[in-house]
């Protein structure tokens, strides 16, 4: 569950810091290099919990765009 929660928390965090968010893009879909970057700033996750976490994330934006 702390994984998971690591990853929501950098997901966070890449949102609200554009150049961390520039250089996860420049990762593209290479998501072992994403979690070493992660590692870096202090998160760490597994692959499986990040797509989790990605995807409850996901919903929830979804969520509050339909709510508008």
């Amino acid at each position: 569950m702390m994984s998971q929660e690591n990853a929501t928390k950098f997901i966070i965090k890449v949102q609200t810091d554009e150049s961390l968010r520039l250089r996860v893009s420049a990762l593209g879909q290479d998501l072992e290099s994403l979690r070493k970057l992660a590692a870096r700033y202090g998160f760490e996750f597994s692959a499986q919990d990040f797509q989790t976490s990605i995807k409850q994330h996901y919903q929830l934006l979804i969520r509050s765009a339909s709510a508008t």
